[in-house]
Order: C-alpha cells, then sequence, then structure tokens
C-alpha cells in the first residue's frame, strides 16, 4: 500500500494543505467525542464548546473537497486516486463529530448521568474500546497510514456493534425494568450514538486497508 500521506506532501501544496486540514479535522473530532462521553457519563457540561468545533470541522470539509477540486482542476492526474480518498473519509470524519455532538446535546438536556441500568459493565466496555482505544490509535493509524496497525484495530473491533445492538434489543423488547422510559430512551440513544462513531471511525480506517471501491466494507478477521 503506497504511503498517500506523504506522496501528498511531495507534490502541489494545494492538496498538502487538504490532507493537513484533514488531519486537524481527525484531531477535532476525537477531541469532541470524548468530551461529549464525559458530559454523558458525569452530566455536566464540557469546557469544549463542541457546537462551535462542529461548525469549524463543517467548514473544513468544504475546504477540503474545494482543494481537491482545485488539485484535480489542474490537470494532476499523477494523484488521482490519494485524492479520491481524501474527499471519501473526510465524510466518515465530519459524520463523528455530528454524533458527538448528537450526544452531547442530549447530555446537556439531562443535565445529570446516563442510567445504565444492569448494562453498567458491558457499556464501559464498549466505551473503553471507542473513546479509549480505537478513535485515539485509529488517528495514529490514518496520519501515519499503519496498515497494520489499521487492519489490527478493524479485528479488534467487530464485537462492539453487536454489543451496543444487543443493548438496545433488550430495551425495544421489554427485558429492561429498572430503569424509566425515559432513562432507557436516553440509553438507547447513546447506544446508537457511540454505534455510529465506532462505524465511521472504521470506514475511515479502511481506507488504508483496502482498495477505493472497498472503502467502507469491512474485511472478515
Amino acid at each position: 500500500m503506497p504511503n498517500l500521506i506523504n506522496k501528498l506532501f511531495s507534490k502541489e501544496e494545494m492538496l498538502s494543505e487538504s490532507i493537513k486540514l484533514a488531519n486537524s479535522m481527525l484531531e477535532d473530532v476525537e477531541s469532541m467525542a470524548l468530551a461529549a462521553w464525559k458530559e454523558v457519563r458525569s452530566g455536566k457540561a464540557s469546557k469544549l464548546d463542541i457546537e462551535m468545533l462542529d461548525k469549524m470541522v463543517n467548514r473544513k470539509l468544504a475546504e477540503v473537497r474545494r482543494g481537491v477540486v482545485a488539485h484535480l482542476n489542474m490537470g494532476a492526474k499523477q494523484n488521482l486516486y490519494p485524492a479520491l480518498v481524501l474527499t471519501s473519509i473526510v465524510v466518515d470524519i465530519e459524520r463523528v463529530g455530528d454524533y458527538a455532538k448528537n450526544m452531547s446535546t442530549m447530555a446537556r438536556q439531562s443535565r445529570e448521568p446516563i442510567a445504565t441500568g444492569g448494562f453498567e459493565e458491558m457499556l464501559a466496555k464498549i466505551e473503553h474500546a471507542v473513546f479509549e482505544e480505537l478513535l485515539p490509535r485509529g488517528r495514529q493509524a490514518l496520519v501515519g497510514e499503519d496498515y497494520e496497525a489499521a487492519a489490527m484495530l478493524l479485528r479488534g473491533a467487530d464485537w462492539i456493534n453487536r454489543d451496543c445492538d444487543e443493548i438496545a434489543r433488550q430495551m425495544a423488547t421489554g427485558q429492561v425494568h429498572n430503569l424509566e422510559a425515559k432513562q432507557q430512551v436516553r440509553l438507547v440513544l447513546y447506544v446508537r450514538y457511540i454505534k455510529r462513531i465506532n462505524s465511521h471511525w472504521q470506514n475511515a480506517l479502511t481506507s488504508i486497508v483496502n482498495p477505493y471501491d472497498r472503502i467502507g466494507f469491512h474485511r472478515k478477521a
């Protein structure tokens, strides 16, 4: 797998600036997700202005697209493949920011720590895997174009969405009786947001291990 980041930086400045913006987006949305997670768990508003940061991420996404289009309009065909990859993964990065913002909004509407019922151990395992492992290590893999690290993260994250779905399934089928209705709604929304953050982050990681037509598709371990 060619090192697309280094290749791009050695070429036109316009496209290298788009790469810098994409890396900045990775840092932004990781910070947003971590802050939103802490808000949900503590019931206290974060000092980080998540809504402002979300708007910045949206602007950076538009700038990346403009930079790629301008680069391609200059006839730089030698970087067509990495440019296409870049425009694909920044969408997933931006979506992580959207779900982090949704999570923060839900937390601030309640102003109390989320009730986990009998799912505390299961949920804590999911949170650790996503917020403390997948997000920071995935960002490092993406920036460094680390094939082995990305492949390992993808192989080790298959269970996360299944566990999120299991929590939601048990509540939807009336198997949970120790939570009020509003508490169940919040918990279902929370695991849904975590699932989507996990999925979009993994989609971005597939850009390192898969060809362009398979970005977003996860290979079996």
